[in-house]
Parts: C-alpha cells; sequence; structure tokens
C-alpha cells in the first residue's frame, strides 16, 4: 500500500487529537471547568468582530474535526462533547485558527442535560449532531 503525504499529514494530524483528547479529559479532572472556561461569556453577547472564515479556514476546521472524532473511535475510553471541544479549541488555536466553545442544556424529560459544541463561523465541528436541541448558555471565543 503507497502512503502519500496527504495521508501522512491526516495520521499525524490524529495523533495530535489523541493527545489533546487526552490532555483535556486530564485537565478536565484536574482543574475545575469553570477556571477551564474562564472566558466564557452569556451565549447572547454577539460574537467578536471576526470576518466569517475563508475556505482554507473551514477546510482547516473540518479536518481538525475529522482528527478529532477519529482519536475519539480509537481510544480506549469516551471523550465527552466537552474534551472534544476543549481538544478541538485546543488544535484550531494551535493553527490560528478562530473558533467558538459553546456550552448549552436541553430539559427533556424531568432532568437537565449539558452539551458542548465547536464552531467555526456557523459550521459546527464537533457535537453538531446533538446542537440544535440545545439552548445556549455561554460561548468562549
Amino acid at each position: 500500500m503507497r502512503v502519500t503525504g496527504t495521508r501522512i499529514r491526516h495520521r499525524a494530524m490524529v495523533l495530535e487529537a489523541a493527545l489533546a483528547l487526552t490532555a483535556a479529559r486530564a485537565a478536565l479532572a484536574l482543574v475545575p471547568p469553570r477556571r477551564l472556561l474562564r472566558d466564557a461569556t452569556a451565549a447572547a453577547t454577539p460574537p467578536s468582530a471576526v470576518p466569517p472564515p475563508d475556505a482554507r479556514t473551514l477546510a482547516g476546521g473540518r479536518a481538525v474535526a475529522a482528527a478529532i472524532e477519529g482519536a475519539a473511535r480509537r481510544l480506549p475510553w469516551t471523550s465527552t462533547c466537552l474534551v472534544r471541544a476543549l481538544a478541538g479549541r485546543f488544535m484550531l488555536r494551535r493553527r490560528h485558527i478562530a473558533c467558538a466553545l459553546h456550552l448549552g442544556v436541553a430539559k427533556p424529560a424531568d432532568r437537565l442535560e449539558a452539551h458542548a459544541w465547536l464552531t467555526v463561523g456557523d459550521l459546527i465541528l464537533t457535537g453538531g449532531a446533538q446542537a440544535p436541541g440545545f439552548t445556549p448558555l455561554a460561548r468562549t471565543d
């Protein structure tokens, strides 16, 4: 089987994602979430004046999202939505890609559920399947 440069870059990004997921999980176990998300603002706060992302930025965001999902499937533990969002945020910031981590809640039946998702512009990168059912409470840019 021939290994191309693109395939090598993807594998390297999946390895980076595995390390980022591991670090995010450890950080949540050791550091209070309030401290990790200290720059969170009310969800109603308009996003900072960042121009809409260009095609290259969106492609970079999609590549990070694919690496996060690929690494999460291979790790021996379940990575929660917050762990995935924190890991993705770290990877995007390393690439100088502006992103927002959103925190929301939903109340199905008699319980309260929380969810985190990550966006670049209007594109949801992680936690997208569940995000529409949640009311946004806070975001970090």
